[in-house]
């Protein structure tokens, strides 16, 4: 978890298991806050509800891939953080997405893929904040 340290402008990048960092982590961000936990968090209850994980890469680099096809690559309407990371390139393949409902649909009931949407962002302002994530329920079939 991102803990506030004075003084500690560069964090470790391995503060999170690779399958759950979020992408501006592997985009190369040296300033992050608590919203990489948000989308931890997130990962850890889908795969939880899923009985396996939902991104699996073996390395970085493979995990920011299996986020892109299972996101899409980041657009405007994803708000400009990821496109600002240091290791975005307006050269990566143009993946639309799959719909992520239909992954979670046998496991999870509506309320839940909603809070999934609404938590798994690639640009950490526009997810949910945990105060948020807690007056809302999570649930599986």
């Amino acid at each position: 978890m991102v803990r506030l340290h004075r003084g500690a402008d560069n964090p470790s990048v391995r503060v999170i298991t690779l399958w759950y960092r979020s992408p501006a982590i592997k985009l190369g961000t040296k300033r992050y806050r608590r919203e990489v936990d948000v989308w931890a968090v997130e990962c850890v209850l889908v795969d939880i509800a899923l009985k396996q994980s939902l991104l699996k890469g073996d390395c970085e680099l493979d995990q920011l891939f299996e986020i892109t096809i299972l996101f899409g690559t980041p657009t405007e309407k994803d708000g400009p953080s990821a496109k600002e990371q240091p290791y975005f390139s307006e050269r990566f393949s143009n993946w639309v997405g799959e719909e992520l409902a239909e992954s979670l649909n046998p496991f999870c009931d509506a309320q839940s893929v909603d809070l999934v949407q609404l938590m798994l962002k690639y640009d950490p302002s526009l997810r949910l904040s945990m105060r948020h994530t807690l007056n809302r329920s999570f649930s599986d079939n």
